[in-house]
């Protein structure tokens, strides 16, 4: 942001309205994970992100955004409650904890690492608009090959475990 003239305070602002944005879809992650299933609220989730990230790659000013900040709430509630759930269905009960750690691990600690070291050589090849458009374009691709990979192993065949207690969205009130 500070690229296209916002101030910390701003840029401070931006991070806590990301941040609220979150609670509502938090509280509408069931009726998603009920609709879609686990593996599409993630897809969905997954292709928010990538919308997101292409427009702050056209951010004209800083107030663009702050709007465009609104979506992280529906991309990140969505994918971590998906995957949440998504782990929790296939992995057995006395394996959720491990599966949950590793999930985390992976996203957070693994993930993290290598986002920020590809991030950081990105931007320091490409810029901060450059950085977004690349990883936009590389999740718009990722989503359409599991979508067409999905849709190629015909889900009908493959039906998601019911949701019932099994869904930490819906067992937490979520």
């Amino acid at each position: 942001m500070k690229e296209i003239g916002a101030t910390r305070k701003l840029i401070g602002t931006a991070e806590s309205i990301m941040g609220i944005a979150e609670l509502p879809f938090y509280l509408l992650a069931a009726a998603f994970v009920a609709r879609l299933g686990a593996r599409g609220t993630v897809l969905f989730g997954v292709a928010v992100f990538a919308v997101r990230y292409w427009l702050y790659s056209f951010a004209p000013s800083p107030a663009w955004v702050i709007v465009v900040n609104l979506m992280h709430g529906l991309s990140f509630s969505l994918f971590l409650v998906g995957s949440v759930t998504y782990v929790n269905q296939h992995v057995p009960a006395q394996w959720r904890a491990t599966g949950q750690t590793l999930f985390a691990a992976g996203y957070w600690g693994i993930g993290a690492l290598g986002g920020s070291l590809l991030g950081g050589f990105l931007y320091d090849h490409l810029g901060a608009r450059g950085l977004f458009r690349w990883n936009g374009s590389i999740l718009a691709i990722l989503v359409c090959a599991m979508f067409a990979l999905l849709r190629k192993l015909d889900l009908r065949t493959i039906p998601e475990p019911e949701l019932a207690a099994e869904s930490p969205a819906q067992s937490s009130g979520i």
